[in-house]
């Protein structure tokens, strides 16, 4: 029992529902990253390694890894990533699981929200959401389908904001840029602000139910 958030790089789980891991009790959630190094950035895999695990701790989560190389999933084949995404879900037994949207222009995240959608199928039990993450999901709009589509707003404070926020400048500063760029500041405020107004309320992060059983 409990929340497995899967992704594919470390960042993603701060950027995509930082706010929402805050929210949580101390150790519910627990986040595993498919790619646990850089490929052609400014950070080695050391110093990823080793922010993954600071952010996850600001945040409240547990933290797991594996070791697929970054932006080279498509190399490693659909099989290995599978079993990886099920061997954690065999572990944990998580009865709600969060990922990636299927039709996200990242084809790294593509790969792992396809393989959570896998991992999920009968016999396993419980509820799977898709998550948007900013500066990528948004950037497929017309190119792919189906479109992410959120139909969950969870309420943020602005203190869960604030850390979310505080989580990115701190351990990963080099995925921020300056406004306009939606992995700013402001950009992300902005976010919230928006995703709030979508769902009644002033911040907030928005889902899309994938599976429910």
């Amino acid at each position: 029992m409990g929340t497995l958030v899967i992704v594919a790089h470390a960042d993603d789980e701060t950027l995509s529902m930082g706010g929402t891991i805050a929210m949580a009790p101390a150790g519910s959630i627990t986040v595993a990253v498919l790619c646990s190094g850089r490929v052609n950035r400014s950070v080695d895999d050391r110093d990823t390694h080793t922010q993954f695990q600071k952010a996850c701790a600001m945040l409240g989560a547990a933290s797991l890894e594996a070791s697929f190389p970054d932006q080279q999933l498509e190399l490693v084949g659909s099989l290995k990533i599978n079993q990886q995404v099920e061997a954690w879900i065999q572990d944990l037994q998580p009865d709600v699981i969060y990922s990636h949207h299927i039709a996200d222009v990242n084809i790294d995240h593509r790969i792992v929200a396809q393989a959570a959608h896998v991992a999920c199928r009968p016999p396993w039990r419980g509820t799977l959401w898709a998550f948007d993450n900013p500066s990528s999901t948004e950037w497929s709009a017309g190119l792919r389908e189906p479109r992410f589509a959120p139909n969950m707003f969870l309420e943020l404070t602005l203190e869960a904001l604030e850390k979310k926020i505080t989580t990115m400048e701190t351990f990963y500063r080099a995925e921020m840029r300056p406004y306009p760029h939606p992995r700013s500041r402001l950009g992300l405020e902005a976010r919230a602000m928006w995703r709030g107004m979508q769902g009644g309320m002033k911040y907030a992060e928005a889902f899309q139910l994938i599976k429910q059983t």
